[in-house]
């Protein structure tokens, strides 16, 4: 089962690249009935010279606890973190819980 979390959207005044005419992050909450556990998709939505580009990562099985995964999710949306660096960033949230 998949559930949104949050949504990030950026305007062409909003990013670097002045190709980007708009960028979209959404953030889903992966829940496995069967194994009890929780993960973490990230769908990135580019606009660039009106052609649409999809990245999308999936990070599955990453914790039995919710509520971490929640956490995760909270800094993937403030920090706008997109596909490319997200597994980097799960594992820095659990090196710096040790």
């Amino acid at each position: 089962m998949r559930k949104i979390f949050s949504k990030v959207n950026y305007g062409a005044e909003e990013l670097v690249d002045s190709n980007i005419q708009k960028l979209n992050l959404e953030y889903y909450k992966i829940f496995k009935e069967n194994k009890r556990s929780f993960g973490i998709e990230i769908i990135k939505k580019e606009l660039k010279e009106n052609k649409e580009f999809i990245e999308n990562k999936k990070l599955e099985d990453i914790s039995n606890n919710e509520t971490e995964v929640n956490n995760i999710l909270e800094i993937f949306t403030r920090t706008k973190v997109t596909p490319i660096i997200s597994e980097y960033v799960v594992e820095d949230y659990y090196n710096d819980l040790r």
